[in-house]
């Protein structure tokens, strides 16, 4: 069973419905709300992908975390999934969800990661420009990381670029170990 395709199938059968039912925006914040929990809970994302808890246990659970917090629709839809014995995925139909969400609104997610946080006139430069190369609308995920030194790190659409200061070192670091005329002392 490929789940990637399980993931997707559940996802692209929830968007229709809720694009059907004028209920887009709302499930796509749901979706979102729901990825970042299970992800950032352990013991749900583990709880959830057992196979000894009992399926009355996991929809107890899912309908006190969730029901206060995202539409009916999007919750009868975790219900669902779970009684199709597919708890384990929930994440990832999550995920897919907002994937395809954004695709439809032809919105490309952008991880930018930098050693200091961003100033307000060079994160707009960068958005304009990113948006201009990809003819699409930019979610900017910054990150800051102090350990790359200086530069900056982006990934999006399977485009990775890393210019920051802590890979030229190494760069000059493998260069100089491999030149057999220096020597460490």
């Amino acid at each position: 069973m490929d789940i990637t395709i399980i993931s997707k199938r559940y996802a692209a059968a929830f968007f229709s419905l809720a694009k059907e039912q004028n209920l887009l925006e709302q499930a796509y914040q749901d979706m979102l709300l729901v990825a970042e929990i299970v992800k950032n809970n352990k013991n749900l994302s583990t709880l959830l992908k057992s196979p000894i808890i009992p399926l009355n246990k996991k929809l107890r659970i899912i309908r006190a975390i969730f029901e206060n917090q995202i539409s009916k629709t999007s919750l009868r839809f975790l219900e669902l999934v779970l009684k199709k014995e597919r708890a384990f995925l929930i994440q990832n139909i999550a995920e897919s969800f907002v994937e395809q969400y954004q695709e439809f609104k032809n919105i490309v997610t952008v991880n930018l990661v930098t050693a200091v946080p961003l100033n307000s006139e060079i994160k707009n430069e960068i958005l304009k420009k990113l948006s201009t190369a990809t003819h699409k609308t930019i979610n900017l995920v910054e990150k800051v990381q102090p350990e790359i030194i200086g530069g900056f790190i982006l990934n999006f659409n399977h485009h990775y670029f890393d210019a920051s200061l802590r890979r030229q070192i190494d760069l000059l670091r493998k260069d100089f170990k491999k030149n057999p005329y220096i020597r460490e002392y």
